[in-house]
């Protein structure tokens, strides 16, 4: 089942990602305990499909369970464990991904959901700039329709309030962007293969899978790799985001 969702994948195609998405939740119902890393696939398969909120919920729902948090103990249905979160705040802190033993999997694909929220909200202000000097104020549902379909909208639209002028905006958008910048630090101090191999995909090898790996290793990096590059690269502005923060690193 594993393997048929990975060829599902390689479809690059949205029916494909969508059967891909129910396969690995089957897998999920099946082995809860997930030996076999399915849980790291499904944030990204849901941010390729434009369902921006669901990926969120299940990546903090697994975060709050390794983090040990009380409200995960409460769940009497282990199978349930990843589903228990609904709407949560994808603009939040984000510790639960920056501690000494990272998920890599799931650190990447917060970090690209955060991008996609800036690049959402970049959008939002070239529209409001846009508008005539004079010009009456738009309205909530004026400015929302100008990203939607595009990134993140799913999340911006519940967020309205929040994004009503061009203040709002840049205030928010500054705040992800250090929450960025707090993951892109904690990744590559953890692991530091995992970057380079994003930032040069033709180099690597999406056909094979590690059975095994040690934290920080390579064979880690190339696993996480594989997992959540798809879903990047459908997003290239946040991959170019990443490019140019290396950049200036050096």
């Amino acid at each position: 089942m594993f393997v048929h969702g990975e060829m599902l994948i390689r479809s690059w195609r949205q029916q494909g990602i969508e059967d891909a998405l129910a396969v690995y939740f089957e897998i999920l119902r099946l082995n809860i305990h997930d030996n076999q890393g399915a849980r790291y696939l499904i944030p990204g398969l849901y941010m390729w499909l434009g369902r921006n909120q669901e990926a969120y919920d299940f990546l903090k729902g697994w975060a709050l369970q390794a983090a040990g948090k009380p409200e995960t103990k409460q769940i009497e249905d282990p199978s349930l464990m990843y589903l228990h979160v609904k709407n949560a705040d994808p603009t939040e802190g984000v510790d639960l991904w920056t501690g000494r033993f990272l998920q890599l999997a799931f650190t990447s694909s917060i970090q690209l959901l955060k991008a996609r929220l800036v690049i959402g909200l970049d959008l939002l202000l070239e529209y409001i700039k846009a508008l005539p000097q004079g010009a009456p104020a738009a309205s909530p549902r004026e400015i929302l329709a100008s990203v939607r379909g595009q990134y993140c909208d799913d999340i911006i639209e519940r967020l309205a309030e929040t994004f009503v002028d061009a203040d709002s905006i840049i205030k928010k958008r500054d705040e992800i962007n250090k929450q960025m910048m707090e993951l892109f630090a904690a990744t590559g101090t953890y692991n530091e293969h995992f970057w380079p191999m994003m930032l040069q995909p033709e180099e690597r090898d999406f056909s094979t899978r590690s059975m095994g790996y040690t934290y920080g290793s390579r064979e880690e990096a190339h696993l996480a790799f594989k997992y959540t590059y798809p879903a990047w690269c459908e997003t290239p502005m946040a991959l170019e985001s990443v490019r140019a923060t290396m950049a200036g690193r050096e």
